[in-house]
């Protein structure tokens, strides 16, 4: 079952990319709770997943995820 999941995150993260504005930053919804990211950084373009928590009725991101520089 886990190696599904990550296929259908594969997948879909892949499509992300594919369909990102490179010219700022476009952030896609995975779930309720995780948030795939692509910007440019000092002219490197990062692709970050992130999980993220609820507090106050706001989402903020939490410490778990992964930052990927894209070459």
């Amino acid at each position: 079952m886990e190696a599904e999941i990550c296929s259908k995150i594969k997948a879909r993260v892949i499509k992300i990319l594919n369909s990102a504005d490179m010219d700022g930053m476009t952030e896609y919804k995975l779930s309720e709770k995780r948030r795939v990211t692509v910007q440019d950084f000092k002219g490197k373009t990062m692709v970050s997943i992130r999980g993220y928590y609820q507090k106050d009725g706001k989402h903020f991101p939490s410490s778990k995820g992964l930052l990927k520089k894209i070459k």
